[in-house]
Order: C-alpha cells, then sequence, then structure tokens
C-alpha cells in the first residue's frame, strides 16, 4: 500500500486474524478454505491483476474438520487431479488455476525488498562454535523435511534434535522444541530446497 498499489485482502475463514481487514485499501472478504470459485470471483471484482499468498492454513484443524473447507466444484476438481497433495502440489495448482484466469502469483516478498533480513549476524555478538554446529545441524535436517515436503522447521540443542515440523506448523514445532530445551535453543526454518518463492 505503501507504494500506492491498491491492496484488496481475501482472509480465509478459521485461519486469518480479523485485524488484517485494516491492512487493506481495497475491497475486503472472507472465503472458507475451499471456496475457489468464491476466491477467483472476488479476486476478478476487486480488480487484481497480481496476486500474493500470504499466511498459513490450519492443516491440523482441516484434518479434524474437512467439512470446514466447503470445497467447491472447482476445488474439487483441482483436488481430484492430484497425485501428490503435499503443500508445494497444492499451492502449485491453486498458482496455475489463479494464473488460468489471469491472476499473475508473484513472489511474496515482491514489494518487501527494503524489509528484508541481511545476511549474517544481526546482532553484536558472534556465535559460538556449539551454536554454530546446532545451526549446521538443524539446516541440514530442516532441508531433508523439505525435500518431502513435510516442513521447514528443526528446533536443535547441543546435538539433539528436540522437534521437528510436520502437519501442526511451525509454532506447535518452536513450542514443543523450546519446551524440551530451554535457554539456548536453536531454532532454524528454511526454504525447501528448490521452493517457489510465491509460496
Amino acid at each position: 500500500a505503501e507504494s500506492g498499489t491498491v491492496v484488496s485482502i481475501v482472509a480465509i475463514e478459521g485461519n486469518t486474524d480479523p485485524g488484517i481487514e485494516s491492512y487493506a485499501t481495497g475491497s475486503f472478504g472472507w472465503v472458507a478454505a475451499g471456496e475457489l470459485d468464491k476466491l477467483i470471483s472476488f479476486l476478478l471484482s476487486s480488480g487484481a491483476d497480481e496476486v500474493i499468498l500470504a499466511g498459513a492454513v490450519a492443516k491440523r484443524e482441516m484434518l479434524l474438520d474437512p467439512a470446514a473447507l466447503r470445497p467447491d466444484a472447482r476445488a474439487l476438481a483441482l483436488l481430484a487431479g492430484l497425485s501428490d497433495r503435499g503443500d508445494d502440489a497444492i499451492l502449485s495448482a491453486l498458482a496455475r488455476e489463479l494464473e488460468s484466469e489471469g491472476l499473475r502469483v508473484i513472489d511474496s516478498t515482491h514489494h518487501l525488498g527494503d524489509r528484508l533480513t541481511p545476511l549474517g549476524p544481526l546482532g553484536t555478538l558472534s556465535p559460538s562454535e556449539a551454536l554454530l554446529a546446532d545451526l549446521d545441524l538443524g539446516l541440514r535436517v530442516a532441508k531433508s523435511l523439505g525435500e518431502h515436503d513435510v516442513g521447514q522447521t528443526a528446533v536443535v540443542k547441543e546435538g539433539q534434535v528436540l522437534a521437528l515440523e510436520a502437519a501442526e506448523g511451525t509454532d506447535a514445532a518452536i513450542r514443543r522444541g523450546a519446551a524440551r530445551g530451554g535457554s539456548g535453543t536453536v531454532l532454524v526454518k528454511a526454504a525447501k530446497p528448490g521452493q517457489d518463492l510465491r509460496f
């Protein structure tokens, strides 16, 4: 919005903080996670030509209550065409569907270049050799999870993997790892190898 871009937001029921509405400078609406036709109609009627996919969809809750998705015929057809139901496969199919309607899905950081974290330590302290070893282990494990489209987060302390991310999401992995490790616990979250940065 700071660049003069009109920002319309469509939020996912049961997943998105209602406070997000205050960031919309254009249209705002709600959809269930499976209402693909409604999502596309909203984007087209708002005049969108670029789409950024941001935030998380609570997969655990969907597994417990699939009816909450309220999938429409278009969403069911999209899912039926997938042999792989991992995050990447679903998001790639969603992007193809949006782009088939002239809605270009762009990198989520496209408008945030001045806000991205620079490479290297952010503070004045340098990490110890033990911390660097934990970071290295965490990065290798997180990338391995990513290769299998399972998750992207590993929590490590003193050479021990304390928690890994799966369907329950990053926050739950962090809580589990912190509860086991306490002070000095290392969190590593990494892009999946070859990850499409639109997601």
